[in-house]
């Protein structure tokens, strides 16, 4: 049972998942994710997550959802008529810095959000959404 840490945890891979007209979140992380190189290790220094290719469309709330993350990114995201906001981070830790772990945090230098794309909405459906204020964003 010591050797299960979901909190620290990684995955193993994440790219081109889709999410369309749901009426949640696409990405959910509930409660904490802290990705760590030893999982339940808290003082083994931050494992950058990165989530390649994450599209959204049409969701109810957000495409990325997270109550509090440490090094977790999101690199060519594409959201497109969310009716949340896009991306949404509550509390975001540098744990490993602080920590007086024996690694470096590795993070550094890695953006959170690269290459996406945020569309508040199609001009073609503009006409449907005319009681709702929308955004439009590109972060390069």
């Amino acid at each position: 049972k010591d050797s299960i840490c979901p909190v620290g945890d990684r995955i193993g891979e994440w790219s081109r998942n889709r999410c369309h007209h749901t009426t949640g979140t696409c990405i959910r992380v509930y409660m904490v994710w802290l990705p760590r190189k030893d999982p339940c290790n808290e003082v083994s220094g931050e494992n950058p997550q990165i989530l390649f290719n994450t599209t959204c469309w049409g969701n109810g709330k957000n495409c990325f959802s997270a109550l509090m993350v440490t090094s977790v990114h999101n690199h060519h995201m594409t959201a497109v008529e969310v009716e949340g906001a896009d991306i949404t981070t509550i509390k975001m830790h540098r744990r490993a810095s602080m920590s007086g772990g024996k690694w470096m945090t590795d993070y550094t230098g890695i953006p959170h959000v690269k290459d996406s794309v945020f569309v508040g909405i199609l001009p073609e459906n503009e006409a449907s959404f005319t009681s709702q204020k929308w955004k439009g964003t590109s972060i390069e």
